[in-house]
């Protein structure tokens, strides 16, 4: 995974059910050392530092990131129009980390690659002009998404019956989205139906939103379950 002659190597960026994936590899091989990161100790999308001895880490991120930012965008701008304009420039999903709203200003963690032709392409959010600007580089930002709570009661914490649940839809056609890979669960589209959710998952439904899943609050008298979650604004 590290050639002998080379002092690092990195990822680009990963979803989560991929970075348990990477944590489980990396930490087999004792002489290699890593550093997990998507700048934001929030971030759900990071990146793998992969080197065989010390490294400059803040050097490493200068080279390794950008992190791009928009001022004063209209209300009705969310995550995923910032992210369908960038990935309608061509730019693949791999490059781009976790969008980030602070009021109404945007910040973008992408690939250092993709920089320039960000600066230069990246004009309009919908039909918004805008204005992108770099921002400083540092690890440990505290930069969080946006939610809304609320609570769901359900039978039982499959992912169909959740979907069914928080889409308003009956249980055939959550399956027949499933099905169709028009759900998520931590990245991943292809899905048993039987698959049952764990806290802090976050699944997404094509045309409805993204969720996290942070818990059970308990259960009702009749014995489902009552679900504690966040959608993603």
């Amino acid at each position: 995974m590290v050639k002998e002659n080379d002092m690092f190597r990195c990822t680009d960026f990963l979803s989560i059910s991929e970075i348990l994936v990477a944590r489980a590899v990396l930490n087999f091989f004792k002489d290699i050392q890593y550093i997990e990161t998507g700048l934001s100790i929030y971030a759900e999308r990071r990146i793998f530092l992969i080197s065989s001895g010390d490294v400059d880490t803040q050097s490493l991120l200068n080279d390794i990131f950008s992190m791009l930012k928009v001022r004063n965008l209209p209300q009705d701008i969310t995550h995923r129009d910032v992210l369908g304009s960038l990935l309608s420039l061509g730019v693949n999903r791999n490059k781009v980390g976790d969008i980030f709203f602070v009021g109404r200003d945007a910040y973008i963690i992408i690939k250092k690659e993709l920089e320039a032709f960000l600066l230069n392409s990246f004009e309009q959010i919908g039909n918004h002009k805008i204005t992108v600007t770099l921002d400083q580089i540092k690890n440990g930002y505290d930069l969080d998404h946006s939610y809304r709570s609320f609570e769901l009661v359900v039978s039982s914490l499959r992912i169909d019956n959740v979907v069914s649940s928080v889409a308003n839809l009956s249980r055939s056609k959550s399956l027949m989205l499933i099905d169709q890979g028009s759900v998520k669960l931590n990245g991943v589209t292809n899905l048993k139906k039987n698959q049952m959710i764990d806290e802090n998952d976050v699944f997404s439904i094509k045309g409805v939103g993204k969720f996290k899943f942070t818990g059970v609050k308990g259960n009702t008298k009749k014995g489902n379950q009552i679900l504690q979650l966040k959608e993603y604004i």
